[in-house]
This record gives C-alpha cells, sequence and structure tokens, in this order.
C-alpha cells in the first residue's frame, strides 16, 4: 500500500499548523484583535445603524461583485504567466513558469502581505515565491512584476490621454490641458527611463559596481569582486525580466 501521499498530506498540515503558529502570526493576530479592541471601546459607533447598512444590502449583487473581483485575480495571473513566458530565460530541464491558477494565487498572497506591511513588500514576496516555483531567481521575477505595473501604467495613461482629450474638446477649460501635459510629461518620463535602462542599464550597474570596488579597495577585496559581479549578473536578470516580458 502506498503511504506516500499521506505522509505528504501530514508534513503539509504539520507546515501549515507551525505557520498559523509562529510568533509573526501570532503578532499579527493580537495586533489585529487589540485594533478592533480600540474600535469597540475608543469610538462612538452607532451599531444600530450599522446593523441596518448591513440588513440593506442586496446580497446578491454583493456575492456578484465579490465574484468579478476575486475572477479578476485569474486575469491578473494570467498575464503575469505570459509576460514571465517571453522572457524566455527558464530552461524545460530546470523549471517552468506556474499555472494560471498558481500565479493568481500568488498574487492573492501579495495582496494580502501588503493590505499588513510596509513598502509593498508582498511584491517582493510574491516574487520570492515565483523565483522558487519556476527555479528562477529573485532579480528575474522581481522584474517581471516591473513589466506588470508598467502595463498598469501603461493602460491608465491611455485612458487619462483619452479621457482629458474628449474632455479640452468638448469643454473650454485649461486645467484640463495643464493635466494633458502632466499626463504627457509622465509618459516620455516613461519612455526615457525604460530605454534608458534598454541601453544603458549595465553601464550603469557596472559603474556602480566600480565604484564599489574603489569604496572596498582597502577591506575584502575579493568579497567586493564577487559582490560587484553578483550586481551585474542581478541587474542583468532583472533587466531580462522588465523588457524581455514585452517580446510579444
Amino acid at each position: 500500500m502506498d503511504t506516500t501521499q499521506p505522509e505528504h498530506q501530514q508534513s503539509q498540515n504539520a507546515l501549515l499548523k507551525r505557520r498559523f503558529l509562529s510568533l509573526p502570526s501570532l503578532l499579527s493576530f493580537a495586533v489585529a484583535a487589540a485594533l478592533l479592541l480600540l474600535l469597540v471601546t475608543r469610538f462612538n459607533l452607532d451599531w444600530e445603524a450599522t446593523w441596518a447598512n448591513i440588513r440593506a444590502i442586496n446580497i446578491w449583487l454583493y456575492l456578484a461583485a465579490m465574484g468579478m473581483y476575486f475572477a479578476s485575480f485569474w486575469f491578473r495571473g494570467r498575464r503575469w504567466q505570459l509576460l514571465a513566458r517571453n522572457t524566455r530565460t527558464i530552461a524545460a530541464d530546470k523549471g517552468r513558469v506556474p499555472s494560471t491558477l498558481r500565479t493568481a494565487q500568488f498574487i492573492l498572497i501579495g495582496w494580502f502581505v501588503n493590505s499588513v506591511m510596509w513598502l509593498r513588500l508582498g511584491d517582493a514576496y510574491r516574487a520570492y515565491l515565483f523565483a522558487k516555483e519556476s527555479k528562477g531567481t529573485f532579480s528575474w521575477s522581481l522584474g517581471t512584476i516591473v513589466a506588470e505595473r508598467i502595463s498598469d501604467i501603461a493602460t491608465i495613461l491611455v485612458v487619462l490621454v483619452v479621457s482629458i482629450v474628449a474632455f479640452t474638446l468638448t469643454t473650454e477649460n485649461t486645467t484640463a490641458s495643464m493635466l494633458l501635459l502632466v499626463v504627457l510629461a509622465g509618459v516620455g518620463l516613461s519612455i526615457v527611463l525604460l530605454l534608458a535602462m534598454r541601453y544603458y542599464g549595465q553601464r550603469i550597474a557596472h559603474g556602480l559596481s566600480v565604484v564599489l570596488l574603489l569604496a572596498m579597495r582597502y577591506h575584502e577585496q575579493r568579497s567586493a569582486q564577487l559582490l560587484a559581479r553578483r550586481i551585474e549578473t542581478a541587474y542583468a536578470r532583472f533587466q531580462q525580466g522588465t523588457l524581455g516580458s514585452f517580446k510579444q
């Protein structure tokens, strides 16, 4: 009788239990409970009005909205998967791009981490999960996330430009013209940064490595050389993940 699957399931359950009862998890639960207690005891909440608003909700529209919201993660995961495949950096014998469902799970986990941590560490965490799952590097995975953000910003800028142009043509408002100039300036700056990364990124990384070597010339020179090479390699993979995502 094959006992591999039950043993694997038991190990997974034990791992989840350890993570759930870990000190960071318990601290996060304690902070959440303290915030709820502060909300209940320090603020004058009208519980009757709150309950009346809850009862007035159209449950079917609410469930439909939740369904559409969580379904959007599948499309986000699919986009991330396509961007990562465009880079063509993962060899078939070393790893593969995770499935759409897995990438959607990583995005959802990253959003949760962003909601409880500072500095958008959720993006870094999902980059780590993606790199681990695909047997790639963290810098390459982070580059695909930057490419994802660039596509988001590009979409927003297109919508803004179209909206502002339509508003400018239908009304005589100088504010709309100024907004259009600001948006176009942002588009131009984004293009300049991408072109700089494309044609001068390796030189910038090499320059930073040289500066690092000079700064550590008399202190652990061999370690500084290894670190400098790692910086150049990490940047090359980051650039490949960012710019390579838009090949198709």
